[in-house]
């Protein structure tokens, strides 16, 4: 089987940097305060894996791969946002 990379044009690079900025932009919207020094202390394998879909963002797109770079930005988004989740449900917990 033979593979051909397809290279982005101009548009596709503004599409993608614009949809990476979104994804970022909207996780921090929703970031709860203390949630960083809670990974920290409490869950700093966490803070690899939130690391790591970053990272996942960066090689799909350095590699221009549409299909790689969507399901990283969908990975980076649940990871960040399930975080949160458990963040909150333990301060609540906690208090």
């Amino acid at each position: 089987m033979i593979v051909f990379k397809v290279k982005w044009t101009p548009l596709d690079m503004t599409h993608w940097q614009t949809r990476i900025a979104k994804s970022y932009q909207d996780v921090l919207k929703v970031y709860p305060p203390g949630c960083l020094d809670w990974l920290r202390e409490s869950e700093p394998g966490r803070m690899v894996e939130l690391k790591a879909t970053v990272e996942k963002i960066k090689r799909a797109y350095t590699e221009r791969d549409s299909q790689g770079l969507d399901a990283a930005l969908t990975s980076y988004r649940d990871t960040h946002l399930k975080t949160f989740e458990d963040y909150l449900l333990e301060v609540k917990t906690a208090a």
